[in-house]
Formats: C-alpha cells, structure tokens, sequence
C-alpha cells in the first residue's frame, strides 16, 4: 500500500509540474512536450544533446524564459518516465515476480553502488526496502544561463 501511495504522490508531483511547464511555455507546450517525449524515448547512447538543444531553440527562440520552460519540461518528461516505468514494479511485486539485489549488489567489488545518485537508487531502483533494478544510465540535461 504504502508503495502505491508513494506512485500516487509522484503522479501529484507531475501533474503539478505539468501545470507549471504549460505556464511557463504557454502555446509552445504542446510542441515542446511531443519533441522531447519522442527524443527522450530514444536509446540514452544515440541521443545527440547539443541537437536537442538546437532543437529546443528552434521551437521556442532565445527567449531566457521560455528555455527555462523546456528545461522544467525535460524534468516532466523524465518524471513521467520514470513513473510509467516504475509502477510496473508494483505489479511484479504484487505477484512476487522480483529478487532484491541487496546482496548481489554487496558482493561486487565493480559496483560503487553508493556512487550512484540517491535519486536514482531510491524512487528509481528501490521496492519495499529493497534494491530491485540497477540504473543503467541516468542523463540529466541541464539548462545553463550565461
């Protein structure tokens, strides 16, 4: 239960995100959303950043604002994929389909799992107090102002 509630709160925190990202980009949600859906659903190895950028620049200008509004987008769209991916977790657990990986993850002396953002350890690999998934790649596009 306590799992599902936490899936709940994490849709909240979306659809809140999602009100905020429409405020920020007024007309240009719709395009921006859709682009970065499409490119962020791509393999994370054969996503050009500087190309989604240029993209990003294309769709909405030079305007400060309306980049930051793509960025709070990227965020949504990562939320949201995180989340669709995460409640099948549920589902495999209700049907107790999933192994922790506490200890496998202890005995290998290649995994540094505590240098693995707590972000991605956490909501993103954890289950009812245990290790469950394994992050394979975390990419974060970040807006920087000048």
């Amino acid at each position: 239960v306590r799992e599902k509630v936490g899936v709940s709160a994490r849709s909240s925190k979306a659809a809140a995100l999602r009100d905020r990202c429409k405020q920020a980009l007024g007309h240009h949600f719709a395009s921006v959303y859709a682009y970065l859906r499409r490119v962020r659903s791509q393999e994370a190895a054969s996503i050009d950043e500087a190309g989604v950028q240029r993209a990003l620049h294309e769709l909405v200008g030079q305007d400060k604002a309306l980049l930051q509004g793509c960025f709070l987008t990227d965020q949504l769209v990562f939320q949201e994929m995180m989340l669709t991916d995460m409640s099948g977790v549920v589902d495999l657990a209700e049907h107790s389909m999933l192994e922790p990986l506490n200890g496998y993850i202890a005995l290998d002396p290649e995994l540094n799992w505590t240098d693995v953002n707590s972000f991605f350890r956490s909501p993103g690999a954890a289950y009812a107090g245990h290790t469950v998934a394994l992050p394979l790649i975390a990419k974060v596009w970040c807006h920087v102002e000048d």
